[in-house]
């Protein structure tokens, strides 16, 4: 399988005090006005929401996609939430805004629903015998697999 990691995206890091033993990891990097389509939805990185009883600035922002279950996410409490009411990342759970956000949002990342898995490709991403791509039962599952994949 061809690559399409830019070889300038790939760190070697030293992972123990022997310089024999070294590792290499994929880097990612920002992009400026990240656009996400998941098959079920589409929107934009930063995007401000409004609602129509607001009378006032907005004070919630568009995320990446749920690591849980792929759907649109947004700012909130000083953390996010999902905005699947199912979702246990959802402000309808208790749980929300218990994690960081994930590292992949806002960059060359891209996750979509591929049958009943999730797909995670890079930004140029052409097919699967030319490009790199991960699979997973949720999105986090096929980033991780796709930066696994991204160095093989």
């Amino acid at each position: 399988m061809k690559q399409n990691t830019d070889p300038e995206a790939v760190e070697t890091v030293q992972t123990t005090d022997s310089p024999a033993v070294v590792q290499q990891r994929l880097v990612l990097h920002l992009v400026a006005g990240k656009s996400y389509d998941t098959g079920n939805h589409q929107w934009s990185f930063g995007t401000a929401i409004r609602w129509e009883s607001w009378n006032h600035a907005p004070s919630h922002f568009m995320r990446g996609p749920c690591p849980n279950c792929g759907c649109p996410t947004s700012t909130y409490g000083g953390g996010w939430t999902c905005h699947n009411d199912y979702c246990p990342s959802s402000a309808h759970n208790f749980a929300c805004s218990a994690g960081k956000a994930p590292d992949w949002w806002q960059t060359q990342v891209n996750v979509f629903l591929d049958g009943d898995a999730w797909c995670a490709t890079l930004d140029g991403f052409v097919n699967l015998q030319e490009s790199v791509a991960g699979f997973g039962k949720t999105p986090q599952d096929a980033v991780e697999n796709l930066l696994e994949n991204a160095l093989k």
